[in-house]
């Protein structure tokens, strides 16, 4: 563990850890540490003027941190990846299947529905 893990004291730092695949998919509701990070995203993705600089450093984070396409929409394909990766079968994610709040079976559902079959 290097030098920027540790605490105060030398001691590990304990608290909020991003997954190793961070998504920047937050609602507009979301906070890190009483931080607005949820709003200052949407407030990025909105923002014309963005520096280069930031925006590089985002999508690097994040390849879709400014999707074209709904960010509830993005939010719920990546926890249904989560649960993919997790193990858990496509045919089991059903209606009441939820993650971090979100029904993702009923989100599943509804994208079957409403696409056309292949």
């Amino acid at each position: 563990m290097g030098p920027g893990r540790r605490g105060l004291g030398g001691e590990p730092r304990r608290g909020p850890r991003l997954p190793r695949r961070a998504r920047l998919a937050a609602p507009v509701t979301a906070t890190i540490l009483e931080h607005p990070i949820g709003q200052w995203l949407a407030n990025n993705g909105k923002n014309p003027n963005l520096e280069p600089d930031r925006a590089a450093q985002l999508a690097a984070i994040d390849p879709d941190w400014k999707p074209a396409w709904p960010i509830d929409w993005q939010r719920r394909y990546t926890a249904l990846n989560t649960l993919l990766a997790a193990g858990t079968r496509l045919e089991d994610v059903v209606p009441g299947v939820t993650l971090r709040g979100e029904d993702i079976g009923r989100w599943l559902a509804a994208q079957q529905r409403e696409l056309p079959p292949p």
